[in-house]
């Protein structure tokens, strides 16, 4: 199944899939551990808070890089899910700060367009996986819990 942003009934499905069967039928207790994402786009927030919150997973949201980089939120971060192109600080350039920092997280960076040099760039880096919207839901979670189990 594929999440479409606009469909408000394939959340809620998909939200009553995971309260009924767990994260993909696996229960993990994720204490101390929490996701960043970043997107400016709110559909795509909105949508990945409906599908952490039906998967009890601990995840901060934020419209931009800035914004996360203000609140300073890198206490228990277990991983970050980051759009490749934001206006302003861009997922490439925030994951180069964050490495300056020697703040190393998985990271899974989300977009629309896969063929940018950004997106082509965020592929060298070390411990980073790329998604093309539209995905899968089930394979971000999927992802996310993988992470959370090897950082518990």
């Amino acid at each position: 199944m594929y999440l479409d942003w606009d469909s408000k009934s394939e959340r809620q499905a998909l939200a009553l899939l995971f309260q009924t069967t767990g994260a993909g039928g696996r229960f993990i207790v994720m204490s101390r551990t929490k996701v960043v994402v970043i997107d400016d786009d709110p559909r795509v927030l909105e949508s990945l808070q409906s599908l952490f919150d039906a998967a009890e997973i601990d995840a901060l949201f934020y419209e931009s890089a800035e914004e996360f980089l203000r609140k300073q939120d890198l206490d228990e971060l277990a991983c970050l899910v980051c759009d490749v192109m934001m206006p302003g600080l861009s997922g490439y350039e925030l994951y180069l700060r964050l490495a300056e920092a020697q703040v190393l997280v998985p990271t899974m960076f989300i977009t629309a367009h896969p063929e940018t040099r950004g997106a082509e760039r965020v592929r060298s880096f070390e411990n980073v996986s790329v998604l093309e919207k539209p995905f899968e839901g089930e394979e971000l979670l999927n992802w996310v819990l993988q992470v959370i189990e090897s950082r518990s």
